[in-house]
């Protein structure tokens, strides 16, 4: 995806966020909770969940908000717009039928959703 598409996704993620819809953008999946909360989930690489450690968690939770710090940067509207929110990160397991929370980091700390 370049830059130029990233901006354009996120542009339109903001319009539908404000109106308090979900949206996705390359990897991501955006939420505005509250207006003082935003979410940002991701998915992990692997297809298998008991291949999953919570070392490798934590690395692919690293990497998802390495990708959102970069659209932030790219996109001063979405700088704007997360001004004074507390940013939650998740990393989401696919099941292919469902999602299944694996972690969260909220203000730099990770709670666990499953036994790893």
């Amino acid at each position: 995806m370049t830059e130029e598409h990233v901006k354009h996704r996120i542009n339109n993620a903001l319009t539908l966020l404000k109106e308090g819809n979900r949206f996705t953008v390359g990897e991501l999946l955006f939420e505005s909770i509250s207006i003082n909360e935003f979410s940002v989930t991701g998915w992990s690489i692997n297809n298998n969940l008991n291949n999953i450690s919570k070392q490798s968690a934590i690395s692919e939770l690293n990497e998802i908000k390495s990708l959102f710090e970069k659209m932030i940067i790219i996109s001063p509207e979405l700088s704007a717009f997360l001004k004074n929110k507390l940013i939650k990160y998740h990393l989401n397991f696919d099941t292919g039928k469902a999602s299944i929370k694996i972690c969260s980091e909220i203000s730099g700390k990770i709670k666990w959703k499953i036994e790893i």
